[in-house]
């Protein structure tokens, strides 16, 4: 009604994500603000109320994911599947694929599952032989569905930022933590695409063997949803976490450490122009054999760095 009102007839058909129905972008708005304010929590440990404000508000909106839906695998593939058809050379991670064994998890067949035949579902962290391998290891299901949604931000990824947010509380998490695991069945059911057929009701039988809504089981139920499409986050998760002085998850790759030295990047790298253009940012960057080790020494701001 607003876009018709102000002449815009056509500005609907032109919004991938809602239609223009403006109830639900204010749903995502404050969902991404529930989002950026948990982000800050390790400088400003009062912030937990505000995060709970805001995704109640995107709740109450109506929010029940920002997801692209546009993609139909024939002629328009999502990006993740168009990579993966170009290369055949994403497979399973062990770190995800082993908390997910270890709960005896449903969705391991969904992200784990041995397209090639060749009996290696996923790869063990730090193998070389079959990092280098391709249509050798397991990969998700959704790889090979190019109509399968992307992410901005999922009904799964509220859930749980409720849930931790109660959970550091000190409050009562459970119903928030079924939420989001719903949710999440949900979604690797439809990005699925039917190639296993896998049930998402046995979302029930699973949330109640997780037991009580901990902190620790929050966060990996989450690193295990995210595994999805929605990396970018759970590396902010990580980052944030640790800074915190909190591991929930453990990345188990030797070769993030060599020589003793930090090798996970801590933060993504400044672009070449600024590098070039301003003084400060190429001082910051370094020279000689130092030139860009920042990227394993030097946290953000946001998650205890100086910068």
């Amino acid at each position: 009604t607003l876009f018709r009102s102000a002449g815009m007839n056509n500005a609907a058909g032109q919004d991938l994500l809602y239609g223009g129905n403006l109830t639900k972008w204010k749903g995502f708005a404050y969902a991404v603000k529930a989002r950026l304010l948990l982000n800050t929590l390790y400088r400003n440990q009062s912030v937990l109320p505000d995060v709970l404000a805001a995704a109640n508000e995107a709740l109450s909106a109506g929010f029940d994911g920002a997801e692209l839906t546009i993609f139909n695998g024939v002629d328009c593939d999502n990006s993740w599947t168009a990579y993966n058809w170009s290369r055949y050379y994403s497979g399973a991670c062990g770190t995800v694929a082993e908390l997910m064994a270890e709960r005896n998890d449903p969705r391991y067949d969904v992200y784990a599952c041995d397209l090639f035949g060749t009996g290696i579902e996923y790869a063990p962290a730090g193998d070389d032989v079959l990092a280098k391998s391709t249509e050798t290891v397991g990969f998700p299901t959704w790889l090979e569905n190019g109509a399968a949604t992307l992410h901005l931000l999922s009904k799964s990824e509220l859930y749980f930022i409720v849930a931790e947010a109660k959970a550091r509380l000190g409050q009562d998490a459970s119903a928030e933590l079924a939420e989001a695991v719903t949710a999440s069945f949900e979604d690797y059911a439809l990005s699925d695409g039917g190639m296993i057929g896998f049930d998402p009701s046995s979302a029930a039988d699973y949330i109640a063997s997780i037991g009580s809504a901990s902190l620790a089981e929050i966060m990996v139920q989450k690193y295990i949803a995210q595994a999805r499409d929605e990396q970018i986050q759970t590396y902010n998760d990580i980052r944030r976490c640790k800074a915190l002085g909190q591991e929930f998850i453990t990345l188990q790759n030797p070769n993030n450490t060599s020589g003793g030295q930090n090798q996970w990047p801590l933060r993504l790298p400044y672009g070449n122009s600024d590098v070039v253009s301003n003084p400060n940012v190429s001082a910051a960057f370094g020279s000689g054999n130092e030139a860009g080790n920042y990227l394993f020494t030097e946290n953000v701001w946001l998650f205890g760095g100086s910068r």
